[in-house]
């Protein structure tokens, strides 16, 4: 997502977690710190879609463990982001696990 969108690798982290941006003397190097130290708080699920796409279709979430499990943002392709409290971060996490970790439009069920 840094490549493809020129994104600054701050905002992959959330100011509440304990994770710091990546660094390096280019994109590709931050990237591959990125990965290598998972310098990064959320997870990306938008890789391979065309547009148009739904624009509540969930393309990134927080990892577990920030806020201390009591909830989390999620990023929806549209470009805003939600808090999901404790409750609906457990539905949502388990449609993502039944769609094989792809993006899924997020129905409050």
């Amino acid at each position: 997502m840094i490549i493809d969108t020129d994104l600054n690798p701050e905002v992959l982290v959330c100011p509440s977690s304990n994770h710091e941006r990546a660094i390096g003397a280019t994109t590709q190097e931050i990237v591959a710190n990125a990965h290598r130290d998972l310098n990064y708080s959320y997870l990306y699920l938008g890789k391979g879609l065309v547009k148009p796409v739904e624009p509540l279709l969930v393309i990134a979430y927080e990892r577990k463990g920030n806020h201390e499990d009591d909830g989390m943002n999620v990023l929806f392709a549209d470009g805003h982001a939600e808090w999901f409290a404790k409750a609906e971060m457990r539905r949502l996490l388990a449609q993502i696990e039944a769609a094989g970790g792809k993006a899924i439009v997020y129905f409050n069920k």
